[in-house]
């Protein structure tokens, strides 16, 4: 059984049936259900909106927002994904959230107090701009070195002014040449958002069309970086105080004490920093007494 109205618009008459159907019914007959609602409601649609769901105020499957707390406490989640409206209207407590548009890279993401790590998905990262929560947070973003890398950072900046750039320097071309290949063209002029460095290095990837992928950059360097970025590295920056102290004056096997009062430090220090920047530092010294104290170094840190 089914209800008859006649709906009177004006000089418009409309019949409407009132059945129960079913979902797809919708999905098959967007267009002239469009128009129709169209004249029915205008008062009541999202007029901006071209999206059949969004326009008329429907449910829908969202872009989800993939997130990781990067130092969690026990006993809870520390990746997920939601929709992106319960991330909009739910704000997350954290003192700095890092894009990063790779997914291997937001995986292995290094540890940071009050720090989330959200995956930007390339130019996914529009999707952010109502999430106004972000504005209290520091913002750093990190994508590969090239053209399209700046473009989606300026992107980002348009609705965050204050969202830094890192793991983005010109330096890294040359350190990590081996790995520059050639980038995408654009013929996008430059971005607005943009601040002076950014643009000299836009302008370099753009005039040479390089790119360097953010994968390329090894995991050593990463930790040091976000280390300096949030200011975590202070017992790191005393070991390499004490070492150059070491370096500088006649190494013999008598003088060896000195690495005894570098041991209480040790242990203010996380595993990794051991094992990456510290030993690859002491690997690197030409000096041959301090080759045997790498390697127990690494030990050590395990």
């Amino acid at each position: 059984m089914f209800a008859l109205n006649l709906l009177n618009f004006s000089d418009l008459k409309i019949l409407v049936l009132l059945i129960a159907i079913h979902t797809k019914f919708i999905e098959d007959n967007k267009a002239i259900l469009r128009d129709l609602l169209d004249e029915l409601i205008p008062a009541k649609l999202n007029g901006n909106e071209s999206i059949f769901e969004k326009r008329f105020h429907l449910k829908y499957a969202q872009p989800e927002i993939r997130f990781r707390f990067l130092k969690p406490a026990k006993a809870t989640y520390n990746d997920l994904s939601v929709p992106l409206n319960e991330f909009i209207n739910h704000p997350i407590a954290c003192k700095r959230i890092f894009i990063v548009e790779n997914k291997m890279n937001f995986l292995t993401f290094p540890e940071v107090a009050e720090g989330l790590a959200i995956w930007g998905k390339g130019f996914a990262i529009e999707s952010l701009r109502n999430a106004r929560w972000l504005e209290d947070r520091e913002i750093y973003y990190w994508s590969d070195l090239d053209v399209q890398g700046f473009q989606m950072l300026s992107q980002l900046k348009v609705n965050f002014p204050h969202a830094k750039s890192f793991l983005m320097e010109s330096n890294l071309l040359d350190l990590y040449r081996n790995f520059v290949v050639p980038g995408t063209p654009s013929k996008i002029g430059i971005p607005d958002t943009l601040n002076e460095n950014e643009i000299f290095i836009y302008n370099t990837l753009k005039s040479q069309n390089q790119r360097l992928e953010q994968e390329r950059i090894p995991q050593w360097y990463v930790i040091e970086e976000v280390e300096r970025l949030v200011g975590q590295n202070q017992p790191l920056m005393q070991v390499f105080q004490n070492l150059n102290f070491l370096m500088h004056h006649s190494m013999t096997s008598s003088k060896l004490h000195y690495w005894k009062d570098l041991i209480p430090l040790l242990n203010t220090l996380e595993v990794h920093q051991c094992r990456s920047t510290l030993v690859l530092s002491l690997n690197r010294m030409d000096r041959n007494p301090f080759y045997h104290v790498g390697c127990n170094l690494e030990t050590y840190g395990t």
